[in-house]
């Protein structure tokens, strides 16, 4: 095993992948920290990233992800005369995590700088039934590391918990920028948390389908719904839009701390394959998880509060709105959700 001696466990760990990647590995190193106590790792990450975990006790320095510090070593020729940048300074070793396209960098990092660096593979290649965090994780411990079976841990702060808390009871202010939802939104107790959106378009639940839902849990169970939308669903405006008419609330503009607060608060979340559904899974509320087209063996949440849905659908078809006819929750969603969900509110 890696020497345990506390002056040489400094981690450097590069990862400037999209958030559900993030968060995949994020379960490793809580994994490697629990086996290591000692262990320090500086992080190279997206800053809202890196916001989500700055507190976490082994987190020992931060740098922002998609400066030009690296592009030289992703030049065949500069990379000889590259100085790599000081945050790797101290490391005794650097875990460097990308697609097959970035071993190079790796590589080349590594002849540069005193600090071991091993490229790790972040995700599976297709074919491979094999779950992204087991992936990761096997590939650290062939390095000599024990690793804990974890799931990632998200624990908001104080101040954004209680931003978001006075937000949902009182209604003053939104908990990004704008929007006062307060008691309206919340009458019936917690609300529950949907995202029908994804950075993947084919991985949406068709918005008939979801459309069916909302209506059932506004209707029939009568308990409050936030629709969060990220930056990379302004094509669901229209379908949000319709959603406001029957009573759900809209959330936008939220950092990534703030949106986590947010879903710790919540009853239950249901979303598709998507980053925000593994932060919702993070912080340890139920959550349902919608599978389409995508290896739920692979891409699903850790952790036994998330349920996996699997279902199928015509990514041609999908994103249709409005609909021509709208399909009612099948009882295989509605069994996913009905332990969480009140008889009626």
């Amino acid at each position: 095993m890696p020497t345990q001696n506390p002056r040489l466990n400094r981690i450097v760990v590069v990862h400037q992948g999209a958030l559900g990647d993030f968060l995949l590995v994020l379960g490793v190193l809580e994994g490697l920290h629990r086996c290591s106590p000692d262990i320090r790792m500086g992080l190279w990450t997206r800053t809202e990233h890196f916001r989500l975990i700055e507190d976490k006790p082994y987190v020992d320095g931060f740098h922002p992800a998609g400066g030009p510090e690296l592009l030289p070593f992703f030049d065949a020729e500069q990379w000889r005369r590259a100085v790599p940048p000081s945050f790797f300074t101290n490391a005794h070793e650097i875990f460097f995590f990308g697609q097959e396209s970035s071993r190079a960098v790796a590589d080349r990092l590594g002849r540069r700088t005193s600090a071991s660096v091993h490229w790790l593979q972040s995700f599976p290649g297709p074919g491979v039934a094999l779950h992204a965090s087991r992936f990761v994780a096997d590939q650290v411990r062939a390095l000599g590391w024990e690793v804990q079976d974890a799931a990632a841990c998200i624990s908001p702060s104080p101040e954004d918990r209680g931003h978001v808390a006075h937000w949902l009871d009182e209604g003053t202010g939104g908990p990004g920028h704008g929007g006062t939802p307060g008691g309206a939104a919340c009458a019936g107790g917690k609300p529950v948390a949907v995202h029908p959106g994804s950075g993947g378009r084919a991985k949406v639940w068709p918005l008939a389908r979801w459309w069916g839902l909302l209506e059932w849990m506004r209707k029939e169970k009568g308990v409050p719904v936030l629709m969060i939308l990220g930056p990379a669903d302004e094509h669901l405006y229209p379908f949000a839009s319709a959603a406001r008419r029957i009573g759900v609330r809209l959330v936008e503009g939220l950092s990534l701390p703030r949106l986590a607060a947010l879903l710790s608060g919540c009853r239950l979340y249901v979303g598709n394959d998507s980053g925000v559904s593994h932060l919702a899974a993070a912080t340890s509320i139920p959550a349902a998880v919608i599978f389409g087209p995508t290896d739920p063996r692979v891409w699903a949440p850790a952790g036994a509060n998330v349920r996996v849905v699997r279902a199928s659908w015509d990514p041609a078809t999908n994103l249709l709105w409005p609909p021509s006819s709208v399909e009612t929750p099948s009882e295989t969603i509605k069994s996913s959700l009905e332990e969480f969900l009140p008889a009626r509110c």
